[in-house]
């Protein structure tokens, strides 16, 4: 069964994040501690969320919710 919960700032979803980032784009490699910092640099003032997909305890693949507007 799959099912979908927040990203919890994790060292293991960070690294699953670039698991399957490699997975996707091998030429273009990811590493965690680059998603990390990249997420200490964001405006809070702009609505961002991580999303994990689950298929029992694998994370299978991961989603984001932004907006690009402060309103």
């Amino acid at each position: 069964m799959m099912s979908i919960r927040p990203f919890d700032f994790s060292d293991a979803d960070y690294q699953a994040l670039a698991d399957i980032s490699n997975a996707v784009w091998p030429d273009r490699p990811s590493v965690p501690q680059a998603t990390k910092e990249n997420d200490k640099r964001r405006d809070p003032k702009y609505y961002f969320q991580r999303l994990i997909v689950e298929r029992g305890e694998e994370i299978v693949a991961s989603a984001i919710r932004r907006s690009t507007t402060t309103s």
